[in-house]
């Protein structure tokens, strides 16, 4: 479903402004498969499911002092196989209660937006002309595996500074599980996050005079524009859209920490005969 909408909203002699808008919806669902669902990294594939749907666990907070001999041990802890204080939570959803493996994974939310939706405007003024372009996103969500990546931590590389606020024993009050020698990395709904979006695309000014009063004699333009000047999004990632370049479609949705788009500032002078 799309609904756009141009509008002339002043037509004067020194005076024109106008403005256009659009939204779309569009429902994305799979209805029939040649094969029962399947799991394909962070997204499950299924019958009655959007493309790109999140799966995995659910984050319920951190193991407090007290609460080890309560808390079910996820089957891919090795080692003493026990839960520990500063160990991650998460929520028992499977047929067996007191066991956290796969069976436990839920829907976590889907890289489908509810709608998108654009709006621009164009000012003319006399010599001067002033245009911006909006476009936006909202009720999708991403899957920010960067962030799961550097809150995981490693001698590999460093670390998020989210880090500094981990568990510890006199760090209690927080949802940042304890640093482990073997860490393990889970897909959780921690980092399924929402990527609603609101991006100014283009923002541009301009003055245009002649080079004498003829209506045949030479314009010049001068202007200065600006392009992703700044994006509103919930979203704690780099770019809310800035991970979907190039990634196949079982793989929508996934941030691995792609550069975002630029922000740019320009200025130009255009002549015209």
């Amino acid at each position: 479903i799309e609904f756009s909408v141009n509008a002339v909203i002043l037509d004067r002699n020194d005076l024109q402004w106008t403005a256009l808008a659009n939204i779309t919806s569009n429902k994305n669902q799979i209805e029939k498969l040649g094969t029962s669902g399947f799991i394909s990294g962070s997204t499950i594939v299924d019958v009655g499911l959007p493309l790109g749907t999140f799966y995995g666990y659910v984050f319920d907070g951190i193991v407090q002092p007290g609460e080890e001999a309560a808390t079910p041990v996820p089957t891919w802890i090795t080692g003493d196989k026990a839960v520990h204080a500063g160990d991650a939570k998460f929520a028992d959803k499977g047929g067996d209660p007191g066991v956290i493996d796969s069976n436990d994974r839920v829907v976590l939310g889907d890289a489908q937006p509810d709608f998108i939706y654009g709006f621009a405007t164009r000012l003319n003024y006399r010599n001067f002309d002033f245009s911006a372009s909006f476009q936006g996103s909202h009720g999708n969500e991403l899957y920010n595996a960067f962030r799961n990546t550097l809150e995981t931590p490693s001698h590999s590389y460093n670390g998020s500074a989210v880090l500094a606020d981990r568990w510890t024993p006199t760090n209690t009050d927080t949802d940042v599980p304890r640093a482990i020698p073997v860490p393990y990395s889970t897909i959780d709904s921690r980092y399924i996050e929402d990527a609603s979006y609101l991006r100014l695309k283009d923002v541009t000014l301009g003055y245009t005079f002649r080079l004498n009063k003829s209506q045949l004699a030479p314009s010049v333009r001068l202007f200065v524009s600006a392009q992703n000047l700044f994006v509103l999004s919930p979203y704690t990632g780099y770019d809310p859209e800035g991970s979907r370049n190039g990634l196949s479609d079982l793989e929508i949705g996934v941030d691995n920490g792609a550069y975002p788009r630029a922000k740019t500032f320009l200025t130009g002078l255009s002549i015209s005969f």
